[in-house]
């Protein structure tokens, strides 16, 4: 569930091979990753983290501070740091300005994909304009959107100064793995309006070209839901909603969402507060999640029973119980089928910061999650 402080981390996960003998068990609720022991069930997966990322890896040590890499004036990393935040609020200002959803690209592409780089280009790449000339259903893009032809990567058109995204050759760009793991801007240098997760960058240009076809299923699975239960209004700065949504402004669609809550809510007020987008393809699931291997409240159940490898399959847990969260993640983990079947993994992990005393209850340490995610993007995360 939300913090109503919208102070959560998002660690975006992309699909996990990972070996599970090399995962170990430090105590009854953390689980213990070496990145070099793990492998990939392909050799093509290639990772590249940037400069901070590594910096921070091999340097963090047993810190329990999130913000000393952007505040200490003797931090290495933090030139290109606070350069990196000045490029995160461009980008997101374009991102916020996209007022339309682009059409669902899958849609648009032609029986042969001959027109595939073209409409991913146009919908779904940076730095193009999406000022609609005709209806959203045109597969014409020419006729359909002005096009502002700008180059169709985030590094080089947003990020080229501080060189501060990572890349995976099966994700495409991604922001680099740092603490605090939301946006540095509000909790270490407390500046004012930054949204925390405006740190994210999704390389929405790469899945449109090397994930979706037109038979490709999409599905959200929201574990841990809640929208606006306080009134009968639509809460767009919901974070599930803005990730919906985001993806949406980038011709990604959901067919489906499912969405998971332990209290027990008004059906008729949650489909009053989500947008109309939402309503069609929304599966509320008025219950707590199972971690049962089969049964039907876990959500790997729905997940192994309805897609496929080519589907894109999104999954959010912030649950806020760690007994539940951390053997679902043990669960997705040990089954190379799921490992197929999911694309994206946002996942909040409760470690000691010294910035986060007053919100969360804390266990693990930073060197965990930074060791553990990194893993993760060695074999293929987002």
């Amino acid at each position: 569930m939300m913090s109503s402080l919208s102070l959560e981390i998002f660690l975006v996960l992309g699909v996990v091979l990972v070996n599970a003998s090399t995962l170990r068990r430090t105590d009854n609720r953390e689980l213990l990753v070496d990145p070099k022991t793990v492998q990939s069930k392909t050799t093509s997966v290639n990772y590249l983290p940037s400069g901070a990322e590594q910096y921070v890896l091999d340097n963090i040590g047993e810190g329990t501070s999130g913000c000393d890499i952007y505040t200490k004036e003797d931090s290495k990393v933090r030139p290109q740091l606070l350069e990196w935040i000045g490029e995160l609020r461009r980008y997101y200002s374009e991102i916020h300005n996209r007022t339309e959803f682009a059409p669902d690209v899958r849609r648009l592409f032609d029986i042969d994909y001959r027109n595939k780089e073209d409409i991913c280009h146009t919908f779904s790449d940076p730095g193009v304009s999406l000022q609609r000339e005709q209806g959203e259903g045109s597969a014409n893009t020419k006729n359909s959107r002005s096009l502002e032809t700008k180059n169709n990567d985030l590094l080089t058109e947003y990020f080229a100064k501080s060189k501060e995204l990572s890349f995976s050759n099966t994700q495409g760009f991604m922001e680099p793995l740092l603490p605090p793991f939301r946006h540095p801007a509000g909790l270490c240098l407390h500046q004012p309006h930054e949204k925390s997760m405006d740190y994210l960058v999704e390389d929405f240009g790469h899945v449109c070209r090397h994930k979706l076809t037109k038979e490709s299923k999409t599905a959200f699975f929201d574990i841990g839901a809640t929208y606006n239960f306080i009134n009968d209004e639509v809460e767009h700065s919901s974070p599930v909603i803005q990730v919906i949504e985001k993806y949406r402004k980038f011709g990604i669609h959901f067919d489906d969402i499912y969405a998971y809550e332990l209290q027990n809510w008004d059906v008729d007020r949650v489909y009053k507060t989500i947008p109309d987008h939402m309503r069609k393809p929304l599966h509320w699931i008025n219950t707590g999640v199972s971690t049962e291997h089969g049964n039907m409240f876990n959500p790997w159940t729905v997940v192994r029973e309805n897609y496929k490898p080519e589907d894109f399959v999104v999954v959010k847990l912030d649950i806020d119980t760690p007994s539940v969260e951390l053997p679902l993640v043990q669960q997705l983990l040990d089954d190379p089928r799921l490992r197929e079947l999911v694309d994206v993994f946002y996942f909040e992990h409760h470690v000691h910061m010294d910035e986060m005393k007053p919100y969360w209850k804390m266990d693990g340490t930073m060197v965990y999650s930074l060791t553990y995610f990194r893993a993760m993007r060695n074999v293929g995360i987002a």
